[in-house]
């Protein structure tokens, strides 16, 4: 009921504010004719006519409006057509909502994008920070165990060939001779009365323990290399991680 109440004050207002320009209109009217002719004059007098015309044709479709709304034959038209605002209200609200969802969701992916990428990027830097301490540290390892290298190991090593050599606190270290043709790597490494022997030979990585000095060599690990053939040529590009 309020709604078709609503619809009649509109209509009132809308007749009262045409019937206040129709007026206007004939006072100025009114007031040019007062005056001597001119083309200005006339013109005005005409615009002014043209007028009072269509607002008439107007207030004549508001008067009829307003004689339905109190005989209630618009009302079913009035509640669909308030019920068809209604929806149209919603569907823009809706695609409001959705936008905002989406500009909304679109500035969650790319906070997290950007974390991410600052993430990575602090991992990246720490990552490389710790490469940088463990080169370090590993270099001033390898210096100082170069050093402590026993005198009687650094004279072999120039009568060896570069297949053979010793294992000294980790450090490989190897013959300044030639390598000799078709012979495996092999180092040896002493732990007090236990001799190492490390052999690459072919495809196989070996170790052996010999025992005091009239000891018998005995094999303790044997396993497979990936590589199909092992030489001092490619020691390079091979590395072998001691347990």
């Amino acid at each position: 009921m309020s709604l078709i109440i609503s619809e009649k004050n509109k209509v009132r207002e809308s007749i009262r504010i045409i019937q206040k320009n129709i007026e206007h209109s004939t006072d100025t009217i009114k007031r040019f004719r007062t005056q001597p002719s001119s083309t200005f004059i006339i013109t005005q007098i005409e615009k002014l006519e043209n007028s009072i015309v269509t607002d008439q044709s107007q207030l004549v479709i508001l008067e009829k409006r307003l004689e339905d709304l109190e005989a209630g034959i618009l009302n079913e038209e009035i509640l669909a057509q308030n019920k068809e605002n209604k929806k149209t209200a919603s569907l823009k609200e809706a695609v409001k909502k959705k936008k905002k969802d989406d500009e909304k969701k679109a500035s969650l992916e790319d906070s997290k994008k950007s974390k991410e990428i600052e993430s990575k990027n602090r991992d990246y830097e720490r990552g490389e920070r710790s490469k940088e301490y463990d080169m370090k540290r590993a270099f001033n390892y390898y210096e100082k165990c170069v050093d402590s290298i026993p005198d009687y190991m650094l004279d072999n090593l120039k009568n060896m060939p570069n297949n053979k050599g010793y294992i000294w606190r980790d450090i490989h270290c190897y013959g300044e001779l030639p390598p000799e043709k078709n012979q495996p790597i092999t180092l040896f490494e002493k732990q007090r009365d236990l001799l190492i022997i490390h052999e690459w030979a072919n495809k196989y990585y070996t170790v052996y323990h010999k025992v005091g000095k009239t000891g018998k060599k005995s094999i303790v690990n044997r396993t497979e290399l990936k590589r199909n053939k092992f030489s001092s040529d490619s020691l390079a590009n091979f590395i072998v991680k001691q347990k």
